[in-house]
């Protein structure tokens, strides 16, 4: 079946969740960190996080299970509560086609 473009939204367990997980992630660099939670099923491609309680995630991976599964391989699952959203229609400015939005989507 291959790999499909995944929204994730996440929000912390607690405030010192919170702390906990950006203390970790702040002693990586975004390669280290992107290669840090990523698997073979699941590849994180962007993070966007802010002082807000959510942050989001773009993931290309087998399956919302296999987000999961990255997660919690990450050591990081106690720390977030993430639902994941596929998203069959993904249009970026880093990755230009110059094809039909219809032919993205699939419909």
């Amino acid at each position: 079946m291959g790999k499909k473009h995944f929204l994730c939204t996440h929000t912390w367990t607690n405030e010192q969740a919170r702390d906990q997980f950006l203390n970790i992630i702040g002693q990586m660099t975004d390669r280290e960190y992107l290669a840090a939670v990523s698997t073979e099923q699941a590849e994180l491609l962007q993070t966007w996080l802010g002082q807000d309680d959510f942050f989001f995630c773009h993931w290309f991976a087998d399956s919302e299970e296999a987000i999961h599964s990255a997660i919690e391989l990450s050591g990081t699952h106690e720390l977030i509560v993430t639902l994941a959203s596929q998203v069959p229609m993904v249009v970026s400015s880093f990755d230009l086609k110059d094809t039909k939005l219809l032919n993205i989507s699939g419909h």
